[in-house]
């Protein structure tokens, strides 16, 4: 965790112009099919089903527009401010999609719906959207101890859960959480757990964490820790304090980096849990690392490069306000405004949030096999979404899609640690 605050941003543009240079990957690529779309506040539903039916997989939905749009009304009427019919359709080179997924064309800026309402979220640093918890958010801070992470109801607040993972199990500097697949051996692997249309991520997926922070660049100790998500208990909304829940199991690997010791913020898991993603926070060409599966609780990791983000100027007209503004802010920005700070990849796999400490933006790819569509895209910003900037985040590091992949959040940890930070949502404009 560093102290870095922006407070002064008014600009929305698009922030930066990078392309991958790309190095040969150790895992040979990942599981390129795309996450299909739980559905929203129903996929739980879905999932008891095909576990009641031994695992078989539902027929997927017609891919038509009519019918689109009629199965996620539910959805909309549960989320006011998103748009049923708005975005852009699933691109699959003309291949039926086994459920549809619809994407964003442009976000609106941010609105904040409610602060967090818990005096211990002093300094959130991650963030991602619950599929089987409807609504939730589950957010971390980054100081030492027993990882914990809270479920947040994303309209009020509110603490609605507490899961802490099982003793024995310590963190250090948690910076970024992401959902995905659990690692579970074949040994362990049931039909309830096997990955279907209905069961995305394997049944219940899992919260992966990132120990990663390490300003100082010389941790021994950095690692992943891997909890099951927890299906929250019905009475859990009308409960007068959180539900309390420890992990009844967890995996934890250390992990190393093949090149020089770095400090890394923004952590991404494929869906399917078959590679890990960090990124290199440094205010200029930043690194990615891979690592790749299966994993097992225990393994020794090593994250090698496979990429380098150059830094390049920002755009002329953001440029053109820099003189109004404070020098401090100035400085600021040219010592940390682009460190990546935060991540999230789209379940389908074809789009990338990428947060900084003055802003969010998103990579939009055509054929879902990320990264190695990245190079080149600096050139092509229909493709390289554009960026809102955190004007009420002071220091922003968590970024994460809505569980419809139709909008997003983000949460700041603030740098004098003060809690009720704002939730500030970012939904869909219809076009």
């Amino acid at each position: 965790m560093a102290h870095h605050s922006f407070p002064f941003l008014t600009a929305a543009a698009p922030l930066l112009a990078a392309i991958f240079t790309f190095l040969p990957t150790a895992c040979g690529g990942a599981n390129t099919s795309p996450v299909v779309n739980p559905g929203g506040p129903d996929a739980s539903a879905e999932s008891d089903a095909a576990s009641d039916s031994g695992g078989e997989t539902p027929e997927p939905e017609d891919s038509g527009e009519e019918d689109e749009d009629a199965g996620s009304g539910e959805e909309d009427a549960n989320e006011g401010e998103r748009d049923a019919g708005g975005g852009e359709d699933f691109d699959s080179g003309g291949q039926e999609p086994p459920v549809n997924w619809k994407f964003c064309s442009e976000y609106d800026f941010a609105t904040e719906t409610q602060k967090l309402d818990d005096s211990r979220l002093t300094g959130v640093s991650g963030i991602v959207a619950s599929r089987q918890n409807a609504g939730i958010l589950w957010v971390h801070n980054d100081y030492a101890g027993t990882p914990t992470v809270f479920a947040v109801d994303a309209q009020t607040g509110k603490t609605k859960a507490v899961l802490t993972a099982p003793a024995g199990v310590t963190a250090k500097n948690i910076e970024d959480i992401a959902l995905a697949r659990c690692p579970w051996t074949d040994d362990e692997e049931t039909a309830s757990q096997a990955i279907s249309e209905a069961n995305p991520y394997g049944g219940a997926p899992c919260l992966w964490l990132a120990d990663s922070g390490n300003n100082n660049q010389n941790r021994t100790d950095l690692s992943v820790i891997v909890l099951p998500e927890p299906k929250l208990s019905s009475a859990a909304a009308s409960l007068a304090a959180p539900e309390e829940i420890t992990a009844g199991r967890a995996w934890q690997m250390p992990y190393t980096y093949q090149v020089d010791n770095c400090d890394s913020e923004a952590f991404v898991v494929e869906p399917d849990g078959s590679a890990m993603f960090l990124i290199e926070k440094v205010n200029g060409d930043a690194r990615l690392f891979e690592a790749c599966g299966p994993f097992a609780d225990g393994d020794s990791l090593v994250f090698s490069p496979i990429g380098t983000l150059p830094a390049h100027q920002l755009p002329q007209e953001l440029q053109n306000l820099l003189p109004l503004l404070p020098a401090s802010f100035r400085e600021h920005l040219e010592l940390y405004g682009l460190m990546m700070t935060g991540a999230d990849l789209h379940p389908s796999r074809k789009r990338l949030l990428l947060r900084t400490y003055i802003g969010s933006f998103e990579y939009r790819f055509t054929t879902g096999d990320w990264p190695r569509e990245m190079p080149g895209m600096a050139s092509d910003f229909d493709r390289l979404g554009p960026a809102l900037g955190q004007t009420k985040e002071s220091q922003g590091e968590a970024v994460a899609y809505d569980a419809d992949g139709m909008s997003y959040w983000t949460i700041s940890e603030d740098p004098d640690q003060k809690p009720g930070q704002g939730i500030h949502y970012y939904p869909c404009i219809d076009k």
